[in-house]
């Protein structure tokens, strides 16, 4: 019996030990998150002026999590993102240790906003460094695209995020979650007052709004894999190109697939 205790005695005082240290690293690689994160946007969006206002990590419970992240670049292409809050889950009891890839990310309150310019000097996804993360998670968030920084109101496309959702991504860039979508929830705004309401799930893309007529358009869609050779522009280009061959059948019934090519055009 007095064997038996003091083995409990001995596995209780380790796992307290253990416990505490794992508590003690948490708060040693909050500096070490921060540095990597700041060195993940300065890659991805060359940016040069980075903040970020707090990190928690948690190796016993599995959670990273960071708050109020800013990061601009200036001179030539402007590009500037904010981040409410990226939540990362980690595996529990320091054994993220070994294994650091995370099962799942969500953001919250992410707005990236870029000129014409900005997105063509983005960095290469060959040299940025690539998370990969088993879930993603978006919400309330969205993304900018101004042509001219000289009149940012004309000529100005913006994509509003409510919900998406993703499996088994590799974060290269700021749109690379999008090949991987299961769901999704958005609305588009267009130059010339164009309003567009996406939805997509069970592989089902629906396209509501001004172009669109009373009712919205529904194709079955399969998102394609990006070409690795392009820039993130084009790559996004390719998957519009994509969707209006998938959608003409449907545009030209309605009579606005001439419109819609020039939308397409314009960017």
């Amino acid at each position: 019996m007095k064997r038996t205790r003091k083995i409990l005695m001995g596995v209780s005082v380790a796992a307290c030990v253990y416990v505490a240290l794992l508590l003690v690293l948490s708060f040693a690689l909050e500096g070490v998150v921060e540095r990597r994160v700041k060195q993940q946007l300065s890659y991805t969006l060359r940016a040069n002026e980075i903040l970020v206002e707090g990190v928690d990590v948690s190796l016993v419970r599995g959670r990273v999590a960071l708050r109020g992240v800013k990061a601009r670049r200036t001179g030539l292409g402007t590009a500037t993102l904010t981040m409410d809050e990226l939540e990362l889950d980690i595996a529990p009891l320091g054994w993220s240790l070994i294994d650091p890839e995370p099962s799942r990310l969500e953001l919250v309150g992410a707005h990236l906003d870029l000129s014409a310019a900005g997105v063509v000097t983005l960095q290469s996804s060959d040299v940025v460094p690539r998370l990969s993360v088993g879930r993603f998670v978006m919400r309330d968030s969205k993304v900018s695209l101004s042509v001219t920084s000289v009149f940012p109101g004309l000529g100005r496309a913006e994509l509003s995020i409510g919900t998406a959702s993703a499996n088994d991504v590799e974060l290269r860039n700021a749109m690379s979650w999008l090949y991987k979508t299961d769901a999704l929830k958005a609305e588009v705004h267009l130059p010339g007052s164009v309003h567009l309401i996406v939805t997509y799930g069970d592989k089902t893309l629906s396209i509501g709004g001004s172009l669109m007529g009373s009712k919205p358009i529904v194709i079955p869609f399969v998102w394609p894999n990006p070409d690795p050779r392009k820039l993130e522009l084009g790559q996004i280009l390719s998957l519009a190109k994509q969707l209006l061959k998938e959608l003409g059948p449907e545009l030209a019934k309605r009579k606005v697939k001439g419109v819609w090519d020039d939308v397409v055009d314009a960017f």
